[in-house]
């Protein structure tokens, strides 16, 4: 897979959880999807999605 960007978006703190194995505080689901989606329009092509963040 080529990649078309430098930089990717962790996700770690949009899917983390009180309970989970990482908490980065409340989650807004609305805020986590318009930070990917202008995440992508800017030319990101590599979200990072592991498991492990919840």
């Amino acid at each position: 897979m080529i990649l078309g960007s430098r930089v990717s978006l962790g996700t770690a703190p949009l899917g983390s959880y009180e309970d989970g194995p990482l908490w980065w505080g409340p989650q807004d689901r609305t805020v986590a999807v318009a930070t990917v989606r202008a995440a992508v329009d800017a030319g990101v092509d590599w979200v990072d999605t592991a498991p492990f963040y919840g």
